[in-house]
């Protein structure tokens, strides 16, 4: 699949060839560019599709691709940066708040099958993460992060066959996976 953003373009990139070339580059991009950009379009073409007046984001939702990472406060106002790296087996998540105020947040990853740990990225410390589930193919984890606090998430081992997903006392919630606590 191909996401397209921005107009067609007039003229071949390159000078190699030009202007000779120029006339089969057009009828190549008015292949693509089927419809003006500011229409949403998906179009059959060979193997694949070309998607038009859409977002990134817009495209990966239609073609089912799950985002790598969301997350929802308790706050409702945390400002959190991520990076994922993959380093063999393992998917390795750096997550940070950029926030002034402790967060308490619960994190989807896109990863399925792998038992999550905490690595502390003062100390080094490696802690396995007690409370996550699975969902849709995903991992999800409560998290709390301090005022601009950060964490390395790694994800290397299996799945474990038993796990928590929350802790309850006094029939109250008190840490979980559900995104909506």
């Amino acid at each position: 699949n191909l996401i397209i953003e921005g107009p067609m373009p007039e003229k071949t990139p390159g000078l190699r060839g030009y202007p000779d070339n120029n006339e089969e580059f057009q009828q190549l991009a008015k292949a693509i560019w089927r419809n003006d950009v500011s229409t949403e379009s998906q179009n059959a073409l060979g193997k694949g599709l070309i998607f038009s007046g859409m977002s990134i984001k817009q495209v990966l939702k239609k073609i089912g691709v799950q985002p790598d990472f969301e997350y929802t406060s308790k706050s409702g106002t945390a400002i959190i940066n991520k990076i994922h790296r993959r380093l063999g087996d393992a998917d390795i998540y750096f997550v940070a708040s950029r926030s002034i105020h402790f967060e308490e947040l619960v994190c989807t990853f896109r990863v399925n099958g792998k038992r999550p740990e905490f690595w502390n990225t003062v100390n080094g410390e490696i802690t396995p993460c007690s409370i996550f589930d699975n969902v849709d193919n995903r991992t999800r984890i409560p998290l709390h992060l301090d005022p601009f606090g950060s964490l390395f998430i790694v994800f290397n081992d299996s799945f474990p066959d038993s796990h928590l997903t929350c802790v309850i006392k006094d029939g109250e919630k008190i840490i979980g996976v559900d995104p909506h606590q």
